[in-house]
């Protein structure tokens, strides 16, 4: 769990018809690697539109901003991730957020 500011980087995309079961079979180990091996990574979770199922979100959550450009980025399986899916996406944007503390505005569990 954060104990100081949390980074929040929010990538918002829509692929072309067909590509998104090919993004989610590449997204799964690559998932599975942030969670066993980035420690300073809190969350890193897929998410697929209900009105439009070639949409998707993917919202990080890191200890910061500097982790993700030194860590996650620079690791061998996202450059591996990203170097399969340039092609796969008609629109694609990514916004950076700085978290308020924890308990001040919401919740991220229950």
């Amino acid at each position: 769990m954060a104990t100081g500011p949390v980074d929040v980087v929010l990538v918002t995309a829509k692929v072309f018809p067909g590509c998104m079961g090919k993004l989610k079979e590449l997204y799964g180990p690559l998932a599975k690697h942030v969670e066993a091996n980035e420690t300073g990574c809190f969350t890193y979770k897929l998410s697929i539109g209900t009105e439009d199922p070639e949409t998707l979100c993917i919202f990080e959550r890191y200890e910061s901003k500097e982790y993700f450009e030194s860590v996650h980025l620079e690791s061998a399986l996202f450059k591996a991730f990203a170097a399969e899916i340039p092609n796969m996406f008609e629109s694609k944007s990514f916004t950076f957020y700085l978290e308020e503390p924890m308990g001040s505005f919401g919740f991220m569990a229950k």
